[in-house]
């Protein structure tokens, strides 16, 4: 993987996280958006035609769902999400989807909602986030465009997302310059 790019993004944490929650947010686990992609029906589907590329495949169609729902709650233009973020991010992930290990990694979490919600529940320890979450839902402003790149900001991330999963309130984490 290229990180001179983007040399201090954490993509493998990105990665992750972005398939986690797209598989949680699909119509079979939490219904966030109407998408199945990732489960045993989306794979049957595409199969035949993404015989060498399934994987990708099917995280691109989920994260495009995903981008759909993010982008009308939060809105589009100067605003980066999960499903959404700078060019070399995503030039950097697309990248990251055809590393074999990677793949085998991300997808061993995605067999069923218990151990999805346990890979999030791993990122969202890693917050040192010590704020309130009682009151977060819909959109909810993380950083400014430049925190995609700091690895801390992921770990509050997968927290909002894990938060939003437990009490079934949808939360799309976003960052801007334009604080609310």
């Amino acid at each position: 993987m290229d990180r001179a790019i983007v040399p201090d993004a954490p993509i493998d944490s990105v990665v992750r996280l972005r398939a986690v929650v797209a598989y949680l947010g699909e119509r079979a686990q939490h219904g966030w958006w109407q998408s199945a992609f990732l489960s045993p029906a989306g794979r049957g589907f595409l199969t035949a035609a993404f015989v060498k590329t399934l994987p990708l495949a099917q995280c691109s169609g989920a994260t495009a769902a995903a981008a759909r729902a993010h982008d009308l709650g939060i809105g589009v233009g100067q605003v980066h999400h999960l499903f959404r973020l700078p060019e070399a991010l995503e030039q950097a992930i697309f990248r990251a989807m055809y590393e074999p290990a990677v793949v085998r990694r991300i997808f061993a979490e995605l067999v069923d909602r218990t151990a999805a919600l346990t890979a999030l529940r791993t990122v969202a320890e890693m917050s040192a986030f010590n704020g309130a979450l009682s009151n977060v839902a819909g959109p909810t402003w993380v950083g400014d465009a430049h925190a995609v790149y700091a690895s801390e900001v992921w770990a509050r991330v997968a927290m909002l997302y894990m938060h939003g999963f437990e009490t079934g309130v949808q939360v799309y984490p976003y960052f801007s310059d334009r604080a609310p």
